[in-house]
């Protein structure tokens, strides 16, 4: 009749205004609740993980552009080219070369 609630209305109402879960719909939307939020939890933790792997994955770019650097120093050290030619293409300072070529024994040649 008018003005009457169903018995699954009226349960799934008391359970948006105080979380109280009588009756099988309104329990079938709790357990939908709990899921979706379980799924925001994980989408959360998901975002933070490829943060981490992002930051890893720069890192890792940042340390083989180091590396190359470094190598590409060497190899010019190793041919005798001069400091002034070195830090012009490397954009390394004369003590960070100087320190490489200690490192790896080759000498400095101003």
């Amino acid at each position: 009749t008018v003005g009457e609630v169903d018995e699954d209305m009226n349960n799934f109402l008391n359970y948006v205004e105080n979380q109280s879960v009588k009756g099988n719909f309104a329990r079938e939307v709790a357990n939908e609740v709990e899921k979706l939020k379980t799924h925001d939890a994980l989408r959360l933790e998901y975002m933070s993980l490829f943060a981490r792997m992002a930051d890893e994955r720069e890192e890792g770019r940042e340390e083989g552009r180091e590396e190359a650097e470094g190598n590409m120093i060497i190899e010019l050290l190793k041919a005798k080219q001069p400091l002034s030619l070195i830090m012009q293409v490397s954009k390394y300072s004369a003590d960070r070369i100087a320190e490489i070529g200690k490192a790896h024994g080759i000498p400095v040649l101003n």
